[in-house]
């Protein structure tokens, strides 16, 4: 087999068409563009996109594009950095970083250069750079908060559903900070598992980093703040809609029943939990009447 062809894979061949296209509408990537701002012509731009990203993935919807972008991008971003600063460094052209990412040179564009003016830039262009990103009305925010599609956020939900003492101020845990960490750990692992993507949940304090000259560890510790702010968002979220919920009428109900079950003696409480699962039976199965009543021994 010839070793010098090389076949691209079909992902390869995707993200070679996604950027190819991407570049072609820079209202989504130059901020200096005059309609950089209009919604209208961004949504039209990030539709583009979605068509494309159905060719290979038939689910892709907007969400989809934003994460995609965003993930493209922050790796970028993660070996631009390492080569501007082994520039910086290095005495001999030699010694300069080579980008491991493939895609390294396709992307030169979003950074406002071509693959053969890389040799020509210096600490300014990444200031720009960065700037660029933090001032994104909408891309910005992609950074801080990556998109999720429709079905993370539905899996995030349905996870966080299971954990009460995340939401529910009446619950024993909810002030247990040592329970709700591993309630966070427990749904961030499952999102791991279900999507494969990487949530970081550990208790972050302020402090400083012995070893700041690793330019890895940095961006690793950049990645996970995001994911951080992620999580926390969502939560925030799921907590506000679920407060609605907590003191509904059937809860204040139940609320009643466990306290005045707790004042019985334990043979009392067993003999009255069984009928009270008697009743939610017969009322699920609609037997109940209003003349049904409870009928005791020896009355």
């Amino acid at each position: 087999m010839d070793r010098s062809v090389y076949v691209l894979s079909e992902h390869e061949v995707f993200m070679r068409e996604f950027i190819a296209l991407y570049k072609q509408h820079p209202v989504l990537w130059q901020q200096k563009h005059p309609q950089y701002r209009n919604r209208s012509e961004r949504t039209e731009a990030y539709e583009v996109l979605v068509k494309k990203c159905q060719q290979y993935y038939p689910e892709a919807d907007e969400d989809f594009v934003r994460m995609k972008i965003d993930s493209m991008r922050s790796t970028f971003r993660k070996e631009r950095r390492k080569v501007l600063n082994s520039k910086e460094n290095s005495k001999n052209p030699e010694d300069v970083y080579k980008p491991s990412l493939w895609y390294y040179e396709l992307l030169l564009f979003t950074a406002g250069e071509e693959a053969e003016n890389e040799s020509n830039t210096n600490s300014g262009t990444e200031k720009d750079e960065m700037s660029t990103v933090c001032n994104n009305p909408e891309d910005g925010n992609l950074v801080k908060i990556p998109f999720w599609s429709r079905e993370h956020s539905a899996l995030l939900i349905s996870f966080y559903k299971n954990y009460p003492s995340l939401y529910s101020t009446s619950h024993p845990q909810y002030r247990n900070k040592r329970k709700r960490n591993e309630a966070v750990k427990k749904i961030t692992d499952k999102l791991m598992a279900v999507t494969g993507k990487y949530f970081h949940s550990e208790d972050r304090r302020k402090s400083r980093r012995k070893n700041s000259s690793s330019e890895e560890s940095d961006d690793d510790l950049e990645i996970k703040k995001e994911s951080d702010s992620s999580l926390s968002s969502e939560s925030a979220q799921l907590e506000e809609k679920q407060s609605v919920v907590d003191d509904d009428i059937y809860d204040t109900i139940a609320k009643n029943v466990a306290h005045k079950l707790r004042d019985m003696t334990k043979e009392q409480r067993t003999i009255a939990e069984k009928i009270v699962k008697d009743v939610m039976y017969h009322g699920q199965m609609e037997n109940l009447t209003v003349h049904s009543r409870l009928s005791l021994d020896g009355s």
